[in-house]
């Protein structure tokens, strides 16, 4: 008889560690499922490619500073655009849903 052990990791996690692993330092607007948003987010000249968010779940979006990412984040509503968070310098700030 199988004796598996289960574990589960959620999106969140995943973003969690992959922006303090890989982007410690910087503002990452990090946008999920951006492949069904392409049109929507295409608009920005984010310069993306269809071919490559085939098979994507996770864009991150690299800024100079906070501010512009926060400036970028506000002009993504999540009722019209994809979901979307900020992070800096590894932490997680806010997203793009009306609190």
């Amino acid at each position: 008889m199988l004796n598996p052990k289960c574990y589960t990791v959620s999106i969140q996690d995943m973003t969690t560690t992959w922006i303090e692993t890989f982007h410690p330092k910087e503002h990452i607007v990090v946008v999920l499922d951006a492949l069904n948003h392409f049109d929507f987010l295409s608009k920005f000249d984010l310069f993306l490619d269809q071919g490559k968010l085939y098979n994507n779940k996770i864009l991150t979006i690299q800024f100079n500073s906070l501010d512009e990412a926060l400036s970028f984040l506000q002009k993504i509503p999540h009722e019209a655009g994809p979901y979307a968070q900020i992070y800096s310098l590894g932490k997680l700030i806010t997203d793009n849903i009306d609190k």
